[in-house]
């Protein structure tokens, strides 16, 4: 019995014996690529993996019963997002062996333009007063808009809590099986906090010819205004103008004014 999207499936197989190495296996269950003891399609595995990215693990089990015919348990969401996880980064360590080992590069899309995001998110361990970082990155060729809704055009995502080393490693294998980026521009943002700085993307994407043009969010751009002028400065309303509209010389001004009236 197998649980797809659509419901549960009943199927007969024959349960057959290699001559040479008398293995026994199911032909039917390799050929289809299910494992063993496996009761849930690998299309509901990854949604519920991806579902379980935006909510807890209850939500996840509430959401598949209520609005399709799978049903499964809080635990077994658990399970399986650790399933998919350790499935996933066994394929990035594949590819970033299979880089290392190859005489050049793979021929890959070419690209005018690719864009990349990566940043880190603490979250807590089941061990008391412990957490992990993950560590979160996203590549994706530019933006689709119909009417107000927008989309990431192509969009692939990197997930990992082992070494930022690790990580980038596999951003970088996983970039250059899926494009050729000698003659693309690579755009970034981060917030440039340690481990996402423009020299990590720089190395990362260091195949492109052209110099890898980074960004800091918003977000962190304002964060930083905060705490260079405070909350309350007569500078920070200028200062933040300049960078809205791109006024170069009119930013370096308003904050040499500014650190001239510094004790």
């Amino acid at each position: 019995m197998m649980q797809f999207s659509f419901g549960a499936v009943a199927y007969n197989r024959t349960l057959m014996k290699e001559p040479k190495t008398n293995k026994s296996s199911y032909p039917l269950d390799h050929y289809m690529g299910f494992l063993s003891y496996q009761r849930y399609s690998p299309l509901v595995e990854v949604k519920a993996a991806e579902l379980a990215s935006e909510l807890t693990y209850r939500e996840v089990a509430k959401t598949l019963k209520e609005w399709t015919a799978v049903s499964m348990s809080h635990t077994t969401v658990g399970t399986i997002v650790r399933k998919v996880g350790e499935a996933q980064a066994k394929e990035n360590e594949e590819m970033v062996q299979e880089i290392e080992e190859a005489d050049g590069l793979p021929e890959g899309k070419e690209v005018d333009y690719l864009y990349a995001e990566a940043d880190g998110v603490f979250v807590r361990s089941t061990k008391k007063k412990k957490s992990m970082e993950v560590k979160h990155g996203i590549t994706y060729e530019g933006w689709d808009k119909q009417g107000k809704r927008v989309s990431l055009v192509k969009p692939k995502v990197y997930m990992t809590t082992k070494s930022i080393d690790q990580f980038w490693d596999h951003v970088q294998a996983g970039s250059a099986h899926v494009y050729t980026l000698e003659k693309a521009q690579v755009v970034t943002n981060s917030d440039g906090g340690k481990g996402y700085t423009a020299e990590r993307f720089q190395t990362t994407f260091s195949q492109s010819e052209k110099l890898v043009i980074n960004q800091l969010d918003a977000y962190h751009i304002q964060q930083g205004i905060n705490r260079a002028f405070g909350v309350k400065n007569r500078f920070k309303k200028p200062v933040k103008q300049a960078i809205e509209q791109k006024e170069q010389a009119t930013f370096i001004l308003w904050v040499d004014t500014y650190e001239s009236t510094l004790e």
